[in-house]
């Protein structure tokens, strides 16, 4: 009966869950439809079962994330297919502006590429917990220097994704566009009396330069042959910094769990309530206005914004537990609440 009541994933952007399978040469390949949807069931209640009865450090699954990605989200789908110069998500009085990697085909042709879906909200975790376990590894000038794997499916495997031959090139495609993008975290602060207001601004961008030797047809790097030069990521000093300044525990498995289930905009809710319950002081009233402008989603109509995200706290719910809040018609009430990880101290989180 349990698997019966699981969500659905409803991620219209990311690539069809039963294709990668079938991809994938897994087991489940070769059994019917039905029962490779069962099976997958089956295994995603064995991983919500796991998460509840085994802490993060027993399961060697905690992670980190980076404070401004709990604060402001990623586009759920490509803004560049609607010709967007720039991504903007605000929260209170912070601004995060993505500015898409412009790419030239053979053909002169020009598009922009923006990392968007639920890739990058898994490969970011991984690039933040690289940070937080390699503070020995920094360069003097604040840079640090990531291996990366040789092989994609080994680079898919440590961000706990199945490997298949269509997931797999999607995964090449948004860590290059992850990588490739320019963000800049904007900050107004309160003016002093008789001065005008004043604004602080940083460039943040993951990396300052990569070398990812990956197939162009990602599958063929797979026959275990190694690249004659190493694949290696140099994050930049601004964000190596901001991960450092405020690292958010997180756990990865429930990540995974919601990109399979509840895609992007679950895994930035989780993400997003993981800090926000975890450091509240008090209840508080979020309105969906406000929650609108800092969400992935495109939606301008706040009714239809409020749909997608109430349909989606089902499935946050099975993975933070201890989560208290209440949908209410003005906005989302929200109380102080245990972590989601159980045993994190507060003063690993600040606010």
């Amino acid at each position: 009966m349990a698997v019966a009541m699981i969500p659905e994933m409803n991620d219209n952007h990311n690539p069809d869950t039963r294709s990668e399978q079938q991809d994938s040469g897994s087991a489940d390949a070769v059994l019917p439809p039905g029962s490779r949807r069962v099976s997958q069931d089956l295994q995603w209640v064995e991983g919500v079962y796991d998460l509840v009865n085994r802490d993060a450090h027993e399961a060697n699954s905690l992670g980190f994330s980076s404070w401004i990605f709990t604060q402001v989200s990623l586009p759920y789908q490509d803004p560049g297919k609607h010709g967007s110069k720039a991504w903007v998500r605000r929260n209170g009085d912070i601004t995060m502006t993505l500015t898409p990697a412009v790419r030239v085909d053979d053909n002169g042709d020009i598009s922009l590429e923006y990392p968007f879906g639920k890739y990058p909200r898994l490969i970011l975790p991984w690039i933040t917990t690289q940070v937080v376990r390699c503070q020995a590894d920094i360069d003097n000038d604040g840079t640090l220097t990531l291996p990366v794997a040789d092989s994609l499916r080994a680079f898919m495997g440590e961000i706990g994704q199945s490997w298949g031959g269509k997931s797999g090139r999607i995964v090449r495609d948004q860590t290059r566009r992850l990588l490739s993008s320019s963000i800049s975290v904007s900050q107004r602060l309160a003016a002093l009396p008789g001065k005008d207001e004043r604004v602080r601004m940083r460039q943040m961008n993951v990396a300052d330069s990569f070398a990812l030797w990956w197939g162009r047809d990602a599958g063929l790097e797979d026959d275990g042959s190694v690249p004659l030069w190493g694949n290696e990521v140099r994050l930049s000093a601004p964000f190596v910094q901001s991960v450092l300044n405020n690292p958010i525990p997180t756990d990865l498995r429930a990540l995974k769990l919601l990109s399979d289930k509840g895609g992007s905009m679950a895994m930035d809710i989780y993400s997003w309530m993981s800090y926000r319950l975890y450091t509240a002081r008090k209840p508080s009233l979020i309105t969906w206005e406000t929650l609108a402008s800092q969400f992935g989603s495109r939606t301008k109509e706040t009714w239809k914004f409020k749909q997608q995200f109430v349909a989606k706290l089902d499935v946050v719910k099975l993975v933070y537990r201890t989560a208290r809040f209440s949908v209410l018609d003005e906005g989302l009430l929200i109380f102080p609440s245990p972590s989601p990880l159980g045993d994190v101290s507060r003063g690993k989180i600040q606010s």
